[in-house]
C-alpha cells in the first residue's frame, strides 16, 4: 500500500493499483487512466489518497475493522458501513443485509471505523458521473452496428439432436446461476471478475442452440425461476439475447456479445434495495429515481471489469431505451439506440414477463409471447427482433400445454421456424400422463386440429375444470 498526494495524480495517468480515500473505500479501480476531469473530481474528495491491492491493507491503519462473515445475518441492519474486500462499500450503515450484500461479503468483510463526512460520502457517489461521461465520449465512435452473416450458426441446416430432460436442463441452469450469483457477489465487492468464466456460458448456450434449436427456448422460459433473483433473471436474458441474435444472422462473435450482455445487463440492480426490485406500484419519486439510475450504476460497476467490450457496456446502459423514443436514460429512438441494446431490451423483456413477481401473477407462456408481440406492433420494441424471439419460442413455447380444437389437453414437444402457431405436441390427460403419439399439427389441415389457445398445466388446468363444473 502507498499514500499519494492529489499532487501526485497527473491526467494521462494510469493507475496501478486501485485508488482508495482516507477512510479505506475504493474510489478508482486499477487500470483506470486520470482525466482532467477525474482529477478536479478527485481534489474535492480530499488531497490524500492510497493506492493498495484491497481493502485488507487498511486494517493496520485502523481505518477499517475486519468482520467475520459468518457474523453477519441475513435481515440484520449494518452498524456501519460495510466494505467489501475490494473496497466497494457493499452495504451502507442502517440497511438491511440482502443475499446479494452476503454473497459480496463472504470473500472478506470490513466495518468503516471512521466515517466519512457527508459531503466526501456525496462527492464519492458523484463518481459514477464521472465514469459514464468518459464512456459516453468513448461511445461516440463506437460502431452500434451489427453486421449480417447468413446464417452464422447455420441454424438452417441443423437436424435437432438429442436434448437433455426438463430435470437435466433445470440442474444445468441451477448450476449455472450459481456460478454467476458467485461472479456477482465478485462484483459488488470490487473483486476481479472471471470474464473467462462468462465467456465459457455464453459459448456453452450457443452450443445449446447448434444442438437442438427447437428446444432451446427450454433453457430461458420453462425452468422453474425465483421472483427476485437477479442471476437467475441474467441467464433467461443471455439465453434468448444469443437465440435472437442467431435468428438475425449477425456473425458469432457479436452472437458472444450478446451472450455476455445478456450476463451482465442489470448489475447496477445490486446497488439498490430488494424492496425496489419488486414493487411495481407505489414508489415515491426518490426511489423511483433509484430505479431509474440503475443504468448508470450498470456502468460504475462494469468499468471495473478489464477487458469487458465497451458495446456491452454501452448495450447495459441503454436497454431499457424503446424505439419510440419513451424509454430510458436518454430518450433515444430506434437506430439511436445502437443494435445490440434494442435486442438486448427484447430479450430483456421476454425474460422479464415469464418471470415471477410478487405483484403479479405469472403469465402463461403464450400470453407473454403475445404480449411481446404486441409491443412490437405498437412500436415499442424493434419488429424484426420480435419476430426473431417468435422464431425461437414459438407462439406456443416448448413444455407449454395447449387445449386443441378436440378439446384435448397436450404438450407442446416442438416448434416449426415456419409455422409458429402449429406445434408438435404430445396429448396428455388432465392430471399430465401422456396418451397417445406425437401429433405433428403442420401435418393435419388446418380446419381438422388446430391450437384452440394455451392453458395452464394439468393439476391446475383440472382444477380450473373443477371449478367450471362446480
Amino acid at each position: 500500500m502507498r499514500e499519494i498526494t492529489i499532487h501526485n495524480l497527473r491526467a494521462g495517468h494510469v493507475l496501478p493499483l486501485d485508488l482508495y480515500s482516507v477512510y479505506g473505500i475504493k474510489l478508482l479501480a486499477r487500470r483506470t487512466t486520470i482525466t482532467p476531469a477525474l482529477l478536479e473530481h478527485l481534489s474535492t474528495i480530499g488531497p490524500r489518497f492510497y493506492l493498495a491491492d484491497n481493502a485488507r491493507a487498511f486494517a493496520p491503519l485502523a481505518v477499517l475493522r475486519e468482520v467475520h462473515p459468518a457474523d453477519l445475518k441475513r435481515n440484520d441492519r449494518a452498524r456501519s458501513d460495510l466494505v467489501g474486500l475490494g473496497g466497494r462499500v457493499t452495504a451502507e450503515a442502517g440497511a438491511v443485509l440482502e443475499p446479494h450484500h452476503l454473497d459480496a461479503l463472504a470473500t472478506g468483510a470490513f466495518e468503516v471505523v471512521r466515517s466519512e463526512p457527508e459531503h466526501v460520502a456525496a462527492m464519492r457517489r458523484k463518481l459514477s458521473n464521472q465514469i459514464l461521461e468518459r464512456r459516453q465520449h468513448q461511445w461516440l465512435t463506437l460502431d452500434q452496428n451489427a453486421p449480417v452473416e447468413d446464417d452464422a450458426l447455420r441454424l438452417g441446416h441443423i437436424t435437432d439432436g438429442t436434448w437433455p430432460g426438463i430435470d437435466e436442463i433445470i440442474a444445468w441452469r441451477d448450476e449455472r446461476v450459481d456460478l454467476l450469483r458467485g461472479q456477482y457477489g465478485r462484483l459488488l465487492a470490487g473483486l476481479p471478475v472471471d470474464l473467462a468464466l462468462l465467456y465459457r456460458m455464453v459459448d456453452e448456450l450457443i452450443g445449446m442452440l447448434r444442438r437442438s434449436p427447437s428446444h432451446y427456448a427450454q433453457i430461458a422460459l420453462l425452468c422453474p425461476r425465483a421472483a427476485d433473483y437477479l442471476p437467475d433473471h441474467a441467464l433467461s436474458t443471455a439465453a434468448l439475447a444469443i437465440s435472437i441474435a442467431a435468428r438475425r444472422s449477425w456473425p458469432v462473435e457479436h452472437i458472444r456479445l450478446a451472450g455476455l450482455a445478456g450476463l451482465v445487463h442489470d448489475v447496477g440492480m445490486l446497488l439498490l434495495p430488494q424492496r425496489l426490485r419488486t414493487e411495481a406500484e407505489d414508489l415515491d419519486e426518490v426511489d423511483r429515481a433509484r430505479v431509474l439510475r440503475h443504468t448508470a450504476y450498470s456502468v460504475a460497476l462494469l468499468d471495473d471489469v478489464a477487458d469487458l467490450p465497451d458495446a456491452v457496456i454501452c448495450a447495459a446502459y441503454r436497454h431499457h431505451e424503446r424505439d419510440n423514443g419513451k424509454g430510458y436514460p436518454e430518450g433515444l429512438r430506434a437506430r439511436g439506440i445502437g443494435d445490440l441494446a434494442r435486442l438486448l431490451a427484447v430479450a430483456d423483456m421476454a425474460a422479464a414477463l415469464n418471470e415471477p413477481r410478487p405483484f403479479r401473477p405469472q403469465p402463461l407462456a403464450h400470453e407473454a409471447i403475445q404480449t411481446m408481440v404486441q409491443y412490437g406492433v405498437d412500436g415499442f420494441i424493434h419488429r424484426p427482433l420480435v419476430r426473431a424471439l417468435v422464431e425461437t419460442v414459438g407462439l406456443y413455447p416448448i413444455g407449454s400445454y395447449v387445449r386443441l380444437s378436440s378439446e384435448r389437453l397436450a404438450l407442446v414437444v416442438g416448434m416449426h421456424v415456419d409455422a409458429p402457431d402449429r406445434p408438435i405436441v404430445r396429448l396428455c390427460d388432465e392430471h399430465g400422463c401422456m396418451q397417445g403419439d406425437v401429433i405433428d399439427l403442420t401435418c393435419n389441415e388446418p380446419w381438422e386440429l388446430f391450437v384452440l389457445d394455451g392453458a395452464k398445466g394439468p393439476g391446475e388446468e383440472l382444477a380450473r375444470r373443477n371449478r367450471l363444473a362446480g
